[in-house]
């Protein structure tokens, strides 16, 4: 896990309606996600969406 921040400016927290003093929203990102071998034939992490 990674830890991050999205960057607001005022056009949109506007938008968003967000009434907060920060320029920024603390985030959480996840780095690389291992799986194990037998679940392999389910794609997880990939962008395999079962098409030929």
């Amino acid at each position: 896990m990674l830890t991050d921040a999205f960057l607001l400016d005022k056009e949109e927290k506007k938008r968003l309606g967000l009434e907060i003093p920060f320029n920024s929203v603390p985030a959480i990102k996840i780095g690389k996600l291992a799986t194990s071998k037998k679940h392999k034939k389910y794609h997880y992490g990939s962008f395999y969406y079962g098409c030929a």
